[in-house]
């Protein structure tokens, strides 16, 4: 099975709905992917979030039908176990996470995708979710589709 990787900051938002989302999609096309997510900061807590995910992905998930089987799980930091292990990775905000990678993670650099999903302080998260739910399917479209595997290697 491949494995994709969603980060951003904190794994309580963005990556945490990417995450869920991408699981019941492909789930219900019978692909053989699974999402994880984790956060870019390395300590999780001093985030100060309340519960394992914020209420507006939540509320979003349950709108479109997506019971999610992690949405008790407390947010987590990324490791290099999780690069290691992912032949995808996704960094929901490149202005927010690019920087963040170049300092932590420079080396992964190369083999993350970038995408244009700002958090909530910049940009309601009704236009966040729906850029999101978006571009989540039409990843698990291309996944679906394509033979051409060289756009899903490391």
């Amino acid at each position: 099975m491949k494995r994709i990787l969603f980060l951003c900051s904190g794994n309580y938002y963005r990556s945490r709905f990417s995450e869920e989302l991408f699981n019941h999609l492909v789930k219900q096309e019978d692909i053989e992917w699974q999402a994880d997510s984790r956060g870019l900061v390395k300590d999780i807590t001093s985030l100060r979030n309340e519960g394992p995910i914020s209420k507006y992905a939540r509320d979003w998930l349950n709108k479109t039908g997506v019971n999610g089987i992690n949405l008790r799980r407390m947010p987590k930091s990324v490791t290099e176990e999780d690069w290691e292990k992912a032949d995808k990775v996704i960094a929901v905000y490149e202005k927010e996470h690019k920087p963040m990678i170049q300092t932590h993670w420079p080396e992964k650099l190369e083999r993350t995708e970038f995408w244009d999903a700002p958090d909530i302080y910049e940009i309601d998260a009704d236009v966040t979710l729906n850029n999101l739910e978006n571009k989540i399917k039409l990843l698990v479209h291309q996944l679906k589709t394509t033979k051409d595997t060289t756009l899903f290697q490391r």
